[in-house]
């Protein structure tokens, strides 16, 4: 059976030490048979150092998932900002598994290409992990936007859904094996906006709890857990 995060190797503030391979991307997604239209949501992902326990190691990542930005565009997001998003947006720190937070703060503070400099502070500490708030800031690289309609049953039908959400200027057609979903990634390859590929020195995270170790470790949640959106939604294309 798996060790818990538990009294002895709870997640620590100073071990959230942030690194390269932050990544951004969309999703245009609907369900029709739990009447759920229609929707172009936005991910963010900040990585950490990887963690080391006597019972295995695992990279840390703060996750935002399903916010929607009416107003976005790839090739424009400076200066979106949410405060207090939850659903149908989620978020989460992965600590050996998801912890999930109640509420969002974004803010995207620079473009530059594919790069956004983002920085997010997650509240609300749902699976009790221990650290409330959570922030995190970085420079994140685009993936695209992926197309997962019940509609769109080929390149061309879900680039054209695509189109009447969003400008697809810049975005072309990149083929998934074995996916029920449509990629669209950014044609051009662009470097890091510092020229390499080494993190930004003004990136961090922080949290100013102090730890409550109450995380628990496996898939089944307590029975008092809410549901929550992403169980009708499919899962993350990480």
């Amino acid at each position: 059976m798996k060790r818990q995060a538990h009294d002895e190797d709870p997640l620590g503030v100073r071990e959230l030490l942030p690194v390269e391979g932050g990544t951004w991307g969309g999703l245009l997604f609907d369900n029709p048979r739990i009447r759920l239209p229609l929707a172009l949501t936005w991910s963010f992902r900040f990585p950490f150092k990887e963690v080391v326990r006597d019972y295995g190691s695992n990279r840390i990542f703060l996750d935002i998932d399903w916010l929607p930005l009416p107003s976005a565009s790839w090739r424009s997001m400076t200066g979106q900002t949410v405060r207090g998003a939850s659903e149908p947006a989620e978020s989460s720190v992965y600590f050996f598994q998801h912890h999930q937070y109640d509420l969002i703060d974004l803010e995207i503070l620079e473009q530059q290409e594919l790069w956004l400099h983002a920085r997010a502070t997650l509240t609300g500490d749902l699976d009790g992990l221990g650290m409330d708030p959570v922030t995190a800031d970085g420079w994140l690289r685009f993936e695209g936007i992926r197309v997962h309609l019940t509609s769109a049953t080929s390149a061309e039908s879900a680039l054209a859904r695509l189109q009447t959400a969003t400008a697809t200027e810049g975005l072309s057609y990149s083929p998934s094996p074995n996916s029920p979903s449509f990629l669209f990634a950014a044609t051009d390859s662009s470097k890091h906006p510092r020229g390499n590929t080494r993190i930004p020195s003004k990136s961090c995270c922080w949290s100013t709890s102090t730890v409550d170790p109450t995380a628990w470790d496996g898939q089944q949640r307590p029975q008092n857990h809410p549901l929550r959106v992403s169980q009708v939604k499919p899962p993350r294309h990480r």
